[in-house]
């Protein structure tokens, strides 16, 4: 009866309509660059079927063929996306508290109990939308029975660097705000070598952006490039600096990381194709569907209860030629 009952209550059907009405979580990298989301009904990810390569083709002569895109020596890429699963007690004493609500108030407990479980997922998803930023992923994974957990280890290639050697970091004496106009230009000449840069996220760490702060507030020039602060952020000429000072936690080993390095920039070519991609879930009670987010109740004996399993298979997919860092303060 009671497993009946949780799932009716944690159907897939019932879960999207519980997730249809809960209010937005805010995780500003999901939010902002991987707005662009896709289910694929397939186990692997090849990231060129996500990312492909675009570039420029001439035009036909009438009545010629069609130009062929050269393929010779196109090696597929192919990925394993790992879930992201977690679990819940409900414990026979809850449930016997559970069956004597009316229906109105247990969809309201299912949809609490559902919140909860998704805002630990989604913090998951964008710690692993941040880590791609980097070109890799690297993460926890845990295996059943062991003490020391493996690793999770994806790796998209390298992003771009610039060379602060033949610019004035931020903190440097004399530094003005049009230092720092020349390395924003000189990052965004970098993406645009890439065919990229039309539509750009540009991420300070905190030192960063407190230096930008101070150099925006002083110096004569900044009417001259027409700087303004508001809550946004700094603009520079029309370059957006936002200051990113979000973090997240390994779960291994509870160090908190920073989205972007406390000294560093990142500029972020939101048009090169970056993704988010959710996979087909392991589970036959989703019918081995792809979905972003599923629940399911399983009875257990001892202790008695349901355990309530959710599980997703979420895939950042980043264009590494569509990313800039640069470290443009000295280390503390």
């Amino acid at each position: 009866m009671y497993t009946e009952l949780m799932k009716r209550i944690f159907s897939p059907d019932q879960v999207v309509q519980i997730l249809s009405t809960l209010p937005p979580v805010k995780f500003p990298v999901m939010e902002s660059i991987f707005s662009d989301r896709m289910q694929l009904p397939f186990a692997t990810v090849a990231k060129e079927d996500v990312l492909s390569d675009l570039s420029e083709l001439p035009v036909i002569r009438r009545g010629f063929p069609a130009y062929e895109v050269n393929s010779d020596g196109y090696e597929v890429t192919t990925y394993e996306p790992l879930p992201v699963r977690h679990s819940q007690m409900i414990y026979a004493k809850d449930l016997n508290d559970l069956k004597s609500l009316k229906h109105g108030d247990q969809a309201v407990w299912a949809a609490n109990t559902t919140d909860k479980m998704r805002r630990r997922y989604l913090k998951t998803v964008e710690a692993l939308c941040a880590l791609s930023l980097t070109g890799k992923i690297e993460w926890p994974m845990y295996e059943a029975g062991g003490k020391t957990p493996g690793t999770y280890h994806i790796d998209f290639g390298t992003p771009h660097m610039l060379d602060m050697s033949v610019l004035k970091l931020w903190s440097d004496s004399g530094v003005k705000i049009i230092d720092v106009f020349n390395t924003l230009k000189a990052m965004r000449k970098m993406l645009r070598q890439s065919g990229f840069g039309a539509d750009l996220e540009i991420w300070a760490g905190e030192t960063a952006y407190e230096k930008v702060v101070a150099l925006a507030q002083v110096h004569p020039e900044k009417s001259s490039l027409n700087v303004s602060i508001d809550g946004e952020g700094i603009n520079i000429a029309g370059y957006l600096i936002k200051e990113r000072a979000e973090t997240f936690r390994y779960p291994s080993t509870n160090e908190v990381v920073p989205v972007v390095g406390s000294n560093d920039v990142l500029m972020i070519a939101k048009e090169a194709g970056h993704k988010l991609i959710y996979c087909a879930v392991d589970d036959l009670d989703a019918k081995l569907h792809a979905m972003p987010f599923f629940i399911k109740p399983v009875k257990k004996d001892d202790p008695s209860g349901i355990k309530l399993i959710s599980e997703g298979k979420p895939f950042p997919v980043v264009n590494v030629k569509g990313i800039c860092r640069a470290t443009v303060t000295h280390s503390a």
